[in-house]
C-alpha cells in the first residue's frame, strides 16, 4: 500500500499537480495621484536679485586660410541654433542661467535648483567679473568658448568644466573675458556687387585702424550653417544686409521697410529689425514678420520668444498670437518649457510649455491674482489688445499690467465709474469696459 501511495504522489508532482496549492498573487502597485498642472514650476520668491542668461558670445569665429591675407579669424553673425549653451559649439551639456544674489554669481537650472552656488564675485573690472563668457585661446592657437570668471588683479582665471559644477584654472594669459572690444580691426563677412567675399580691415604695423578696407571674395569651405551678411559698396558703406545659405548663395534680402536689421539677433531661425526704441521680428527663411511694433524682444526658443510693451513683458508664438498678459517686469528665453520672470522685484520660474499646451491661460490673475472668498458672478472675455489692468476701479488706478485679446477672467463684483463699467477679476484689481472691450457672460443660478 505505501509503494503504491509514494507511486501515485511521484507522478503527480511530474505532472505539475497544484490542486492543494495557494496560488500567489502579486500585490497591486498604487496608482499615484495626478499632478495638480500649476502655472508655476517656482513660485515667485525665489532666493535671487537678478539673473543673467548664459549665452556666449555672439559672433562666430571662421578661420578662413586668405589668398591675399594668411590665416584669418572671420567673424560670422551665425544662425545659433538650440538654447545657449549649444550655441559656438561651446560643448557645455546643462541649461543653466546665471544668478545674483548679494553681489556673488552662481548657476540655477530651470527648474530654481542650484547648480553652482552663489559664491563667485561681482565687481567692475579690473577686480573680477563674476561669471561671464570666455573665449580661450589654445597653444596651437585654436579657440574655444565656455564660461568662467576672471581675476585681472591676481592674474588668475577659471573655466567651468561641461558639467557646470566644477572648475579648473586656465592661463591667465589665454582667457579674454571682452575679446571683442575692438570689433573693427576684425575681418568680417559680407556681399559686395553681388559677390560673397571677406571685407579685411587694413591696419598700421601697430594694429592701429586706417579706415581703408579690402575685399576679396569667399574661397574657403562650406560654412557650419546660414548667416545674415551686410551689403557693403565700393566704399564698404553698409546699404543693406543678405540672409546667405552655407555656401554663401544669397536667400533674400532682409526687409527694411520698418527698420534695419539688428546685428546678431539670428537665433533659431528669426531675426530682429528695429526703428528707434521698436522691434519687429522677422522669419529668416521668408522674410515675413510674425511680430511688430514692441518696445523690446529676445529670442524664440521651444516656440516662444519674450516681448515688451508699455514697459512689460510677456511672450508670443511663432504665428504672432501673444499668449500670456503683459504683467512681468523682466521674462527670459524659454528653455526646456520653463521661463523666469520677474515681478516687484521677485523671480519666479513659469511652467510655460505644460501650461499652454493644456489649453491653460497665463493671465494676471493665474499668476499674480489676489485671492477672495467672494463667489463669482460671472466672466468676461477680452476683446481688444493693451487693456489695463488697474488695482482700483478707477482710470488713476495703478497699471499692474495690460490684458491680451483672448485672456479670460472670472468677475467678484461689477461697478460704473469714470464712464467705465469695472469688473473685479479677484480680491483688489479691476478691468474696465467701455461697452466693446469686454465680453460679460453671468454665472447661470441653478
Amino acid at each position: 500500500m505505501k509503494k503504491w501511495l509514494i507511486a501515485a504522489m511521484a507522478v503527480c508532482l511530474a505532472a505539475g499537480c497544484t490542486a492543494h496549492k495557494t496560488e500567489e498573487t502579486e500585490p497591486e502597485e498604487p496608482v499615484p495621484a495626478e499632478k495638480p498642472l500649476v502655472v508655476w514650476a517656482r513660485e515667485p520668491g525665489l532666493t535671487i536679485d537678478n539673473i543673467k542668461l548664459m549665452e556666449p558670445f555672439s559672433k562666430r569665429e571662421i578661420i578662413y586660410e586668405s589668398p591675399a591675407n594668411g590665416t584669418q579669424h572671420v567673424l560670422a553673425d551665425m544662425e545659433r541654433c538650440g538654447y545657449p549653451q549649444e550655441w559656438n559649439e561651446s560643448g557645455y551639456g546643462t541649461d543653466a542661467i546665471i544668478v545674483e544674489k548679494d553681489g556673488n554669481h552662481g548657476l540655477f537650472d530651470y527648474n530654481g535648483n542650484v547648480i553652482y552656488p552663489t559664491t563667485v564675485s561681482v565687481h567692475q573690472a579690473p577686480f573680477a567679473s563674476g561669471i561671464d563668457a570666455a573665449r580661450i585661446v589654445n597653444e596651437d592657437g585654436s579657440v574655444r568658448f565656455g564660461w568662467g570668471t576672471v581675476n585681472t588683479a591676481s592674474a588668475t582665471a577659471v573655466l567651468f568644466d561641461p558639467n557646470l559644477t566644477t572648475v579648473s584654472d586656465v592661463p591667465f594669459a589665454s582667457y579674454q573675458y571682452d575679446p571683442y572690444d575692438e570689433i573693427n580691426k576684425w575681418p568680417y563677412f559680407a556681399v559686395q556687387d553681388g559677390v560673397f567675399g571677406v571685407v579685411t580691415p587694413q591696419l598700421t604695423p601697430e594694429g592701429k585702424m586706417t579706415y581703408k578696407y579690402a575685399f576679396e571674395a569667399y574661397q574657403g569651405s562650406t560654412l557650419p550653417g546660414s548667416l545674415i551678411v551686410p551689403e557693403v559698396d565700393q566704399n564698404f558703406n553698409r546699404t543693406g544686409y543678405i540672409v546667405c545659405d552655407a555656401n554663401g548663395s544669397q536667400i533674400m534680402h532682409t526687409i527694411v521697410a520698418r527698420g534695419t536689421y539688428k546685428e546678431d539677433t539670428y537665433v533659431n531661425g528669426y531675426y530682429l529689425i528695429g526703428m528707434d526704441n521698436e522691434v519687429t521680428i522677422i522669419h529668416a527663411m521668408s522674410g515675413m514678420q510674425v511680430g511688430a511694433s514692441y518696445f523690446g524682444a529676445k529670442y524664440f526658443s521651444d516656440g516662444y520668444i519674450p516681448v515688451r510693451k508699455y514697459g512689460k513683458w510677456g511672450y508670443m508664438d511663432e504665428e504672432g498670437n501673444e499668449v500670456t498678459d503683459f504683467i512681468f517686469d523682466d521674462a527670459s528665453p524659454v528653455v526646456h518649457g520653463n521661463a523666469y520672470v520677474r515681478r516687484d522685484g521677485s523671480w519666479g520660474i513659469l511652467n510655460m510649455r505644460e501650461y499652454l499646451n493644456a489649453g491653460k491661460q497665463i493671465t494676471f490673475a493665474a499668476c499674480y491674482g489676489e485671492k477672495t472668498q467672494d463667489p463669482s458672478i460671472g466672466t468676461i472675455t477680452v476683446n481688444v489688445s493693451e487693456l489695463n489692468i488697474r488695482d482700483a476701479a478707477s482710470v488713476y488706478g495703478a497699471s499692474v499690467g495690460n490684458s491680451i485679446v483672448g485672456s479670460r477672467y472670472d468677475v467678484y463684483e461689477i461697478t460704473e465709474a469714470e464712464g467705465y463699467t469695472w469688473y473685479r477679476i479677484d480680491a483688489s484689481h479691476w478691468i474696465p469696459d467701455s461697452g466693446e472691450w469686454l465680453t460679460f457672460e453671468e454665472t447661470k443660478q441653478e
